[in-house]
């Protein structure tokens, strides 16, 4: 029993508060209802039955004082026709019987003979003005009313039925509950409205609570009324939602100066190691050819492997250089840069990959939008080396209404991105989070949808408005 119990509390507790507060109001009409409903029947009933008990005792009383002659010159057949005249007169009688001092039959109204059972029942006592007894049937309950005549010459039993009673508080029963219905309906009524209002701004508040979690700080909370303790709630919230805001737009700030910084450390360093270390490299390589013009047969093999090594640090550091800053994204733009970068990246990994740009192929994007998504983009490819096991990858450009859109979509492997994102192990959704704030900070949204065994596929939708437009 306590299961059950608890298995009802915990269901109502995992339920809206809407609800809730809906079935605290129409439980309560309903077992207001109830309530009043059983105490009506019981007093209905009870009015009606001490009333046909009344009757029962008049009617007695009344035939008692006309047959006490009649029974004295034992004039039967006029007693019985005053019996059967009251039954006649008097619907709820079922039955009336006569009995003498000796407890004999006079008259009777009973079709089928006098049923034997009765002569036992219903005893009146010496003295008694009357007696009452209850017999209930299969279909009816009667009240049995005995009734001395008087003189002492004799008894007046009669039974009434109660199917007057039983029709008369079906019928108000009906009424009862048709109007119980219609209140409980209205109330039902009234309860949703109430209800509706009351967690109306709780709604709101939990709309916010979650857009506000999803690190969408704009969001401006609803304050609604201010004087109850939802509104002070609101009120409260909404001010936390401003701090939220501003500390997010602080965060942004310093997150786009230390992108910033980072786009232009990666700049001097490939520069430096263009002039200097591809220099020394390359003096490197010209003096090695120099010794090996000069040198013994038994030196040659060995200048020639420095030569070999030295020419591949050289490309190495072109690489590095070219992927710290491309100069491509500063000369020609994103679109050829990413054209050159996933023509370099096929070649290097010995993934198939594709670009794909419409509509961009002449413009220019503003600098911050352009390495933001050049930036996206080289980390989905990089993750598709790292850890999709793709053979393939294709990245597509195109315009949308006012924003432009990125795709890099790829056949590996897959992955849960539920269970990424929820996982304790931070290295495993490092590069997924520096994406979306790398689309963050130019205002757009990053959507990663995944399905392990099928592929992954990145959508990058930034608008094309003041600060991230076209040029």
């Amino acid at each position: 029993m306590k299961e059950f119990w608890r298995r009802i509390f915990a269901e109502f507790s995992s339920v809206g508060i809407q609800f809730k507060i809906m079935g605290i109001i129409v439980g309560s009409i309903l077992v207001f209802f109830a309530v009043l409903l059983w105490h009506s029947y019981h007093d209905v009933t009870d009015v009606l039955r001490n009333q046909l008990q009344q009757r029962g005792i008049a009617i007695g009383t009344t035939l008692a004082m006309h047959s006490g002659d009649l029974v004295l010159s034992e004039n039967l057949s006029s007693l019985y026709q005053l019996v059967n005249n009251v039954r006649e007169a008097n619907k709820d009688v079922v039955y009336l019987f006569v009995l003498n001092t000796s407890g004999d039959v006079l008259v009777q109204t009973f079709d089928e003979g006098f049923p034997a059972e009765f002569m036992g029942k219903n005893q009146l006592l010496s003295g008694e003005p009357y007696h009452l007894q209850v017999y209930k049937t299969e279909h009816d309950t009667i009240q049995d009313v005995a009734v001395p005549i008087p003189g002492g010459t004799g008894i007046i039993r009669l039974g009434l039925t109660e199917a007057s009673i039983n029709a008369v508080v079906e019928e108000y029963t009906k009424h009862m509950l048709f109007w119980a219905a219609l209140i409980s309906m209205l109330w039902f009524a009234i309860a949703y409205f109430l209800s509706s209002i009351l967690t109306r701004p709780v709604y709101r508040l939990l709309e916010a609570a979650g857009v506000v979690g999803q690190g969408d700080s704009r969001w401006q909370a609803p304050t609604g009324a201010k004087k109850d303790e939802i509104g002070r709630l609101g009120v409260a919230f909404g001010e936390m939602s401003k701090e939220l805001k501003r500390r997010e737009e602080i965060r942004q700030q310093l997150l786009r100066k230390v992108i910033n910084a980072q786009e232009e450390e990666r700049k001097r360093i490939a520069l430096e190691l263009h002039d200097q270390a591809s220099q020394s490299l390359t003096s490197l390589i010209v003096g090695l050819k120099v010794l090996e013009t000069q040198s013994s047969p038994e030196t040659q093999k060995s200048i020639i492997d420095l030569k070999q090594l030295a020419a591949m640090t050289l490309a190495e550091i072109h690489n590095l250089a070219v992927e710290l800053g491309p100069s491509s994204l500063d000369d020609l733009g994103l679109i050829a840069a990413l054209r050159q970068y996933t023509r370099e990246y096929s070649s290097k990994f010995g993934i198939e990959a594709d670009f794909h740009a419409t509509g961009l192929e002449e413009k220019r994007l503003l600098p911050m939008t352009e390495i933001a998504l050049y930036r996206i983009v080289q980390e989905a490819l990089t993750n598709v080396v790292r850890h999709a096991a793709a053979t393939k990858v294709s990245v597509l450009v195109h315009p949308k209404g006012n924003s432009i859109v990125t795709i890099v979509e790829d056949d590996g492997k897959g992955f849960d991105v539920k269970e990424v994102f929820s996982s304790r192990k931070s290295e495993h959704r490092l590069g997924l989070y520096g994406m979306q704030e790398r689309a963050s900070i130019i205002g757009g949204v990053l959507t990663i949808e995944s399905t392990p065994g099928v592929g992954t596929t990145i959508f990058v939708e930034v608008p094309l408005e003041e600060g991230s437009g076209v040029e």
